[in-house]
């Protein structure tokens, strides 16, 4: 824990303002992992991950586009996320989703934060509130919804994926179907919905699950 010398000494160096070197800060993140293994401190990684900018409460990571640090540290607080606090990541994605202007995006755009941000939410898991994710779904972006159907699915939290079988886009339509799937969610009747899905790749996912779960497509006998 943070009583090691070498840890403090770490923790110390990451939370230096003057510290922005992107190679650095993961080299020192690692060398937290070599020297705590299980017993990460992971509260402070989280509250290192997520500091505020000087002037802004983005976070300072992800708005200088320091995602090497970021996915390292991501790495450590998976080790035990049942340790990292809760609240400090739904005020994050609060900020970023209310600041990134989701009424002008186009669908193929992309917010490289708030989507980190989304997978740290699903990272969480239960403990995570499900109504601070569900405006996401009706994000005008095809990899913000994505990645929010990802993090309920990590929550194992279902039933909020099952209207994005009827997203405009395939690809959410697909991957919902596929996420409601791993979750055990998937009906018969839904699979069959999408057995007739205007683009081939639902189409072909959807037959796949049928012919697997059910004996819809199975031949009659003799033929």
């Amino acid at each position: 824990m943070r009583s090691n010398p070498l840890v403090v000494q770490i923790l110390d160096s990451l939370t230096d303002v003057e510290q922005q070197d992107d190679e650095q800060m993961t080299l020192l993140l690692q060398q937290l992992a070599a020297l705590e293994g299980k017993d990460l401190p992971i509260a402070e990684i989280a509250a290192f991950l997520l500091t505020p900018c000087a002037d802004s409460q983005n976070v300072w990571l992800l708005e200088n586009e320091h995602f090497d640090t970021w996915e390292a540290g991501m790495d450590l607080i998976r080790c035990d996320p049942d340790r990292i606090p809760v609240e400090p990541v739904v005020a994050a994605v609060q900020f970023a989703y209310a600041n990134s202007e989701p009424a002008e995006a186009e669908d193929t755009d992309e917010d490289d934060a708030l989507y980190s941000l989304i997978e740290l939410a699903g990272l969480v898991g239960a403990r995570f509130p499900v109504e601070v994710l569900l405006p996401l779904l009706a994000d005008e972006r095809i990899l913000i919804r994505r990645a929010t159907i990802a993090a309920l699915e990590h929550m194992r939290v279902g039933s909020p994926i099952v209207p994005m079988l009827r997203d405009v886009s395939a690809q959410i339509r697909a991957f919902a179907l596929q996420r409601l799937d791993w979750l055990g969610m998937l009906t018969a009747e839904q699979a069959q919905m999408l057995a007739v899905d205007p683009h081939p790749r639902v189409r072909a996912a959807a037959l796949a699950w049928l012919q697997q779960h059910t004996s819809a497509l199975a031949p009659a006998n003799g033929a």
